[in-house]
C-alpha cells in the first residue's frame, strides 16, 4: 500500500521532465537519491530568484522591526503587515532564506549517518515544504513578478492552478506520511 500511495503521489507531483518519485522509501538508497533530486529542483529555483538588492533587503528588514514593534506596543497596522508580505521584495528575501535553508536540509539528509538523524533533516524538509506562506503565497508572488520562469512552475496534472507552489506542498506531505510517520510507527527499518 504504501508503494501505491508513494507512485501515485510521485505522478502527480512530479512534471513530465522530473524522474518519478521511487517505488520505496524503505531504503537508505531511494531516500537519498529523492533528497538529491529535489535539491536540484531547488537549486534551480534558487539560482533562478535574483538576488535582493541591500536597499530591498534594508527595507524589508526595516518593516519588520516596525512591525515587531507596533505588536509589541499592541498597535498592529495590519495593512502595513499585509503590503509587507504581499511584496515582491519580502518574497524575494524570504523565499530565498527559506530555499536555502531546505538546501541544508536536503544536505542532512544525505550527510546522515544513521536513521535517526536522516528522520530528523525529513522533518525539517518537510516543515519548510509545507509552509504556505514560502512555498505557496512567495511563490506565487515570484512568478506574478517574472522572477520564477514557467519552466520551474509548471501545472500540475490534479490542479493546473497550483503549480509548484502546491505540487512542493504535495511532496512535503508525501515526505511527511512515508517517511517520518512510517518511522514513528516503528516500520522504517535500518538498512542492512
Amino acid at each position: 500500500m504504501k508503494s501505491i500511495v508513494a507512485a501515485l503521489l510521485g505522478l502527480l507531483c512530479f512534471n513530465t521532465h522530473a524522474q518519478p518519485f521511487p517505488a520505496s522509501f524503505e531504503t537508505r538508497s531511494s531516500r537519498v537519491t529523492m533528497a538529491k533530486q529535489l535539491a536540484s529542483e531547488f537549486q534551480q529555483l534558487l539560482d533562478a530568484i535574483p538576488v535582493p538588492r541591500p536597499k530591498d533587503v534594508e527595507w524589508v528588514g526595516a518593516e519588520k522591526k516596525a512591525i515587531d514593534k507596533a505588536i509589541a506596543s499592541g498597535n498592529l497596522d495590519a495593512g502595513r503587515h499585509i503590503n509587507l508580505t504581499r511584496s515582491t521584495e519580502y518574497q524575494q528575501v524570504t523565499v530565498r532564506e527559506a530555499v536555502t535553508n531546505l538546501l541544508g536540509w536536503l544536505k542532512c539528509v544525505n550527510d546522515a549517518k544513521e536513521l535517526r538523524q536522516e528522520v530528523l533533516c525529513w522533518s525539517g524538509v518537510t516543515l519548510l515544504m509545507a509552509d504556505e506562506d514560502y512555498f505557496g503565497n512567495g511563490i506565487r508572488i515570484l512568478r506574478k513578478a517574472n522572477m520564477i520562469p514557467a519552466s520551474l512552475d509548471k501545472p500540475l496534472v490534479i490542479s493546473p492552478e497550483w503549480g509548484m507552489s502546491g505540487r512542493t506542498r504535495l511532496i512535503g506531505l508525501l515526505i511527511h506520511s512515508q517517511i517520518t510517520m512510517t518511522y514513528l510507527r516503528g516500520e522504517l527499518k535500518p538498512d542492512k
